[in-house]
């Protein structure tokens, strides 16, 4: 019994530890350590290769870092290792689109919404892949629904509604009073994130220029 215990007890240590490190890893991909951040990833799949979340984040940062050669690489790996996960073919749809290729980008997203239902964290990748895509490949009144089942399923996530004032601006760049609502309410739950404020410094800047 006492080995059952101490067993469980690792398993549910190791999971969290993961799981914070995955959490420091996207944010050094956010603040643009992009070394520091792969450095992690890589550390993160050594430990467990088959959890398509960690391709997903790698790709990440690899997009994020102006790479989407190797960005596509990593989803497709995630993909193979855990097929059943939504997020990697958020991500092959969102660089086939960023190439162009709007016939397989569009079906990798609809697989992503597919074995995502209920999945907030997709649905939010698939909208920013269709708001962050070039014309005339965006599709902004899907990512709103996608954004409005989000939030149905996790209101007191801060990073749809950022994302939901991202595709409300898009859709109308000459208003911005829907936007701001928005990254004010990203802000009134979690006000330690800098995201809001810096949309809406971003949003004034553009409405003096």
């Amino acid at each position: 019994m006492k080995k059952t215990i101490l067993s469980f007890a690792l398993s549910v240590f190791f999971i969290a530890g993961n799981a914070q490190n995955l959490q420091e890893a996207i944010k050094k991909t956010e603040n643009e350590r992009f070394g520091a951040a792969a450095a992690d990833f890589r550390a993160l799949i050594a430990k467990d290769a088959n959890k398509g979340e960690y391709y997903f984040y790698y790709g990440e940062n690899f997009f994020n870092n102006d790479n989407i050669d190797s960005a596509f690489i990593m989803y497709k790996k995630g993909s193979e290792v855990q097929p059943t996960n939504g997020l990697n073919y958020a991500g092959m749809g969102k660089v086939q689109l960023v190439q162009g290729n709007d016939k397989e980008g569009n079906a990798n997203l609809f697989k992503a919404k597919t074995l995502g239902a209920k999945n907030a964290t997709v649905y939010m990748k698939i909208a920013e892949a269709y708001i962050i895509v070039p014309n005339p490949y965006k599709n902004l009144t899907e990512a709103i629904k996608l954004l409005t089942d989000a939030i149905k399923w996790e209101p007191k996530n801060a990073e749809a509604r950022l994302l939901m004032g991202d595709a409300i601006l898009e859709q109308n760049p000459a208003e911005g009073t829907g936007a701001i609502k928005e990254y004010n309410d990203a802000m009134k739950l979690n006000p330690k994130s800098p995201k809001g404020l810096l949309r809406i410094g971003k949003l004034y800047e553009r409405g003096r220029n």
